[in-house]
């Protein structure tokens, strides 16, 4: 092995030594961006060691290096896969709903006791969700989801979900959204980690399923929920707490009953991995 390449094998393993000791690759749940990300920094500082500091190496520095390096990031990848599989932040089979309601990346003026007040289920039972491709209007289920719908209803009432952006789309699918976070374009790598401080109960009762045009919390465990939300566009019956594989448990607390199309249009946008190339915002909540 050459010195050119002994250097960029140990300069690897000292970026992922950092990312593992600290626990990086749990910060935003392995999205594809993630890797590119941290692929593009490797080379940066790579190059920037070898061009400022032995310029000699930089000139002997070639393509097959970049191979190598491609190679490292397969299996860190893996490697990320499998340590996030036993975790709470996890890639399942949901294809990414998950997410830790009580990170540090949280935006919330109101307390957990504020937003589980249920007094509003007296006041309202809807939501006209309106976002820049269109409107649609929900319709909750507060007798059976008291706790979950009363925490959506209360931080909608405060402005919370107001310029809150559609941060995971995919089509046939689902559409994601409620992470406070996506109203700063400045913090793009941490869409889809924000929430509002705090996690609420799960409520699970037996008939209400993730199909078709309902509405469910995304989490990252029992127990979990936040604010984040996702619409399902298909049946996605697999993602119910009593039914196979039993891996991914999202509460369903609601239906849309009207402007499914306009959830459908969402659904098809152009993404860049699964976030929307063209915004895609909640402009604002009107509660009914």
């Amino acid at each position: 092995m050459d010195n050119n390449l002994a250097f960029v094998l140990v300069l690897n393993f000292m970026i992922f030594y950092v990312i593992i000791k600290e626990k990086l690759y749990k910060k935003r749940l392995l999205r594809y961006e993630t890797v590119r990300i941290l692929f593009r920094l490797d080379i940066k500082i790579i190059n920037y060691f070898l061009k400022f500091v032995n310029k000699n190496m930089y000139k002997e520095f070639n393509f097959k290096y970049m191979k190598i390096l491609k190679s490292f990031f397969v299996i860190f990848f893996m490697f990320c896969l499998s340590a996030c599989s036993i975790s709470k932040a996890t890639i399942s089979s949901d294809g990414g709903l998950n997410y830790d309601a009580n990170s540090a990346n949280n935006i919330n003026n109101m307390s957990k006791e504020q937003n589980l007040n249920q007094d509003i289920l007296k006041e309202y039972s809807q939501a006209e969700f309106e976002t820049n491709m269109g409107n649609f209007v929900v319709e909750f289920y507060n007798d059976e989801m008291p706790i979950t719908v009363s925490n959506f209803l209360n931080l909608a009432k405060s402005g919370y979900y107001d310029g809150v952006k559609f941060h995971r789309v995919m089509e046939n699918f689902m559409i994601q959204s409620g992470d406070p976070l996506t109203k700063d374009d400045a913090k793009k790598v941490l869409w889809g980690t924000g929430g509002p401080g705090y996690s609420i109960p799960d409520e699970f009762i037996e008939g209400l399923s993730n199909v078709r045009g309902t509405i469910a919390m995304a989490n990252s465990g029992s127990n979990t929920g936040g604010s984040q939300f996702f619409i399902n566009v298909v049946d996605n019956t697999y993602l119910d707490f009593d039914k196979e594989p039993l891996t991914s448990q999202h509460p369903v607390f609601g239906q849309v009953v009207e402007g499914m199309d306009v959830v459908d249009n969402i659904s098809k946008v152009k993404t860049d991995a699964t976030i929307p190339v063209k915004d895609v915002v909640i402009e604002k909540i009107n509660l009914k």
